[in-house]
């Protein structure tokens, strides 16, 4: 029973994790994002924030534009 709800909130996490990517990815192929964006649009913390421009810039789904006070990215 314990492992069965652990397994269902992995699940939960996972998905909305996914469901937080996909919600970045569509708004930086509107414009160019940093991480403030990604705050506002997901009420998270800068290095959640962070951490989901990462991984996107890791797997190529993100284009890294240009270091200078903020990191811009776009898709």
């Amino acid at each position: 029973k314990v492992n069965e709800l652990l397994q269902k909130a992995n699940e939960k996490r996972k998905q909305r994790r996914e469901n937080n990517l996909n919600q970045i990815l569509e708004l930086a192929g509107k414009k160019q994002i940093n991480n403030q964006d990604v705050r506002d649009l997901l009420q998270v913390s800068q290095s959640t924030a962070s951490n989901y421009l990462s991984e996107l810039a890791k797997s190529g789904r993100l284009k890294v534009e240009k270091k200078a006070k903020a990191t811009i990215y776009s898709a």
